[in-house]
């Protein structure tokens, strides 16, 4: 997944981890559990050896890479197995220290388990920020510490591209889109129609015609493919 959104051109890529033992396994679910499939070992050490090759740019823009990590295990002993690990990887990762940000090529985001805002915000030096939820718009709004906003589409909307949008729907993903906006946080929604059909394009229309900052799929593939096609067509 990492080389194939790479290769797509999207720097917005989500991994799920469960932290045992002092290390950090990736996988969808315990039953996948391997001990080579580790966060340091399919993320970290790639892109840390990608930059070196690379002039330390991921892209030729220097847009960095956001990657989401979706915590499944208790946050607190997950958050000290995770800022141990990232510590070793200082050098490419954003870093807020205090009240400054020190931007570096990856962007950290933790979302799934995570601590609360308040003793994230507390803590003295970080090598990632928070993933927040609907209900920290307007509330949670320092973007170093928080971000983004993602939350699951289904607890807000019914429509899945079906027909058309319901007008108080469509008004609501518009009042959130400018809350979160208006504190410079970016917003994103989980659980959309992901099926390769006439219904999920309406959705993916609706959603970047809003303004919304990130179309979450598993199809990478699909998502480049929609993407590239609604270019061609805007520049006709």
């Amino acid at each position: 997944m990492l080389w194939q959104s790479l290769g797509q051109g999207f720097n917005f890529i989500e991994a799920d981890i469960y932290c045992f033992l002092g290390q950090i396994f990736v996988a969808h679910d315990l039953q996948q559990l391997r001990p080579w499939h580790t966060l340091e070992k399919r993320y970290l050490e790639p892109l840390q050896t990608y930059l070196q090759q690379n002039q330390m740019r991921l892209y030729t823009d220097d847009t960095p890479l956001w990657l989401f990590l979706d915590v499944k295990t208790p946050a607190d002993s997950s958050y000290q197995t995770i800022h141990k690990k990232l510590k070793t990887y200082s050098h490419i990762l954003t870093c807020y220290e205090g009240g400054s940000l020190h931007q570096g090529q990856i962007n950290i985001i933790l979302s799934g388990n995570r601590l609360s805002y308040e003793n994230f915000s507390r803590l003295p030096i970080r090598y990632a920020a928070l993933d927040g939820r609907a209900e920290d718009l307007g509330k949670n709004t320092n973007p170093h510490i928080m971000p983004i906003i993602s939350d699951d589409w289904r607890k807000h909307f019914s429509w899945q591209g079906q027909g058309e949008m319901p007008i108080e729907e469509e008004k609501k993903l518009n009042e959130m889109l400018e809350l979160a906006h208006q504190h410079g946080q970016k917003l994103r929604f989980w659980a959309t129609h992901d099926q390769p059909d006439l219904a999920r394009t309406k959705l993916w229309d609706k959603l970047l015609t809003a303004g919304i900052d990130l179309v979450n799929t598993d199809d990478v593939t699909g998502l480049a493919s929609y993407l590239k096609d609604k270019a061609l067509t805007n520049n006709c």
